[in-house]
């Protein structure tokens, strides 16, 4: 599949059945690069096991019980071959994850008036030559994926060589790719078929940047980052040339993980909304922290009526256990939510998984473990 060969980040994450004083409470407790609890010996056993049973380069995770850290820890290497250990305060790769953060900067423009939830792609993107279909398809409706518009599951030179044009700036290439996307046919019945799409978020949240006067980081630094006190959080790798001694991606191959090549992949940061985002497991906690307080209707950041529409987009009651996950045959990463036991987990690792055994593995963990 071509997205394995040259498009780790952002293949498809799956979404499982399976402001300051309030903040400071519901956040307080989450792991930070300077105040570590020690992981129990059963807890650190029960990584062991999880990255024994999956061959995992390396992993590290989180779990939250009313509103404090019960356990976390990290196992393995940063690269197979290598003797760096993994740590707790090691940034990885989320995958599909970063949706949902994208998905709340979008609710909180949507709550200062600068987008609606009803905005359309004619209104928004007026000088933009698209389809006739997809001129009332809506923000809603392109969080929801029910807007028609294609997957981009797949990616590749000969599949989709216009991704791998770089002439021109970042604000080009993303201009010629929306005019490309929105004169491709729609991919479902729109407003009615759930077809999962990166290019559904690329969108949304490139009408958000222009809605906004900003660009897209900043927003989510401004509406989603500092707000959650997320402070281990970047774009692209997790490791660079700034940052050398974090852990290396690795492709689930029949033989065993392979670490990834030293390679520049060029539509990544086209996509970067829809999954490419890195933190540390730390503040993927934090936002999962976020989605439980969402759920318990009691959302620091939205508006009640905001908060009720953007999460009710997932089509479940906010009781339910949810688990939202990244996962792609170089990485992996997901959290789940038990509002009725008040519990949040959260786990990434720096291999890939095909059919989320690793996101589903620890989930039954932890409910194994931790719940009363």
């Amino acid at each position: 599949m071509y997205c394995q060969q040259f498009h780790p980040g952002i293949c498809r994450g799956a979404s499982l059945r399976l402001v300051a004083c309030l903040m400071i409470t519901i956040f307080q407790g989450l792991p930070t690069a300077d105040a570590q609890p020690k992981p129990s010996n059963d807890f650190a056993a029960m990584l062991a096991t999880v990255r024994e049973q999956t061959k995992l380069p390396g992993v590290a995770a989180v779990v939250v019980r009313d509103g404090k850290v019960v356990a976390n820890g990290a196992a393995g290497l940063r690269k197979l071959g290598d003797q760096d250990v993994v740590t707790v305060e090691d940034r990885f790769s989320i995958g599909s994850c970063t949706k949902r953060m994208t998905g709340l900067m979008i609710a909180r423009l949507v709550d200062e008036g600068k987008l609606s939830f009803e905005t359309t792609l004619a209104s928004a993107l007026p000088d933009v030559p698209m389809r006739d279909e997809y001129r009332p398809v809506t923000i809603a409706q392109l969080l929801a994926f029910t807007g028609g518009i294609s997957a981009y599951e797949r990616i590749g030179p000969k599949i989709t060589p216009h991704l791998f044009d770089t002439e021109g700036t970042l604000a080009e290439r993303e201009a010629r790719f929306v005019k490309q996307v929105l004169q491709e046919p729609p991919a479902g019945a729109i407003g009615k078929d759930a077809r999962y799409s990166n290019a559904s978020y690329m969108l949304a949240a490139y009408i958000a940047a222009k809605a906004a006067g900003k660009s897209y980081e900043a927003l989510m630094d401004e509406y989603v980052f500092r707000p959650l006190a997320m402070t281990q959080t970047g774009w692209g790798r997790p490791r660079s040339a700034e940052r050398p001694a974090q852990p290396w991606l690795h492709i689930d191959r029949p033989d065993g993980y392979i670490p990834e090549p030293d390679v520049i992949r060029p539509p990544e940061v086209i996509f970067r909304a829809a999954g490419n985002a890195h933190m540390s497991i730390g503040d993927l906690g934090r936002f999962a922290q976020y989605e439980l307080a969402a759920a318990m209707g009691k959302d620091p950041l939205l508006k009640p009526a905001t908060s009720k529409r953007w999460h009710g987009l997932e089509g479940r009651p906010p009781s339910e256990r949810a688990i939202h996950a990244g996962g792609t045959p170089w990485l992996s990463a997901c959290y789940a939510v038990w509002p009725k036991q008040n519990i949040v987990a959260a786990i990434a690792a720096n291999g890939g998984s095909r059919d989320d055994h690793i996101c589903k593995a620890f989930v039954q963990a932890v409910e194994s473990s931790f719940f009363r």
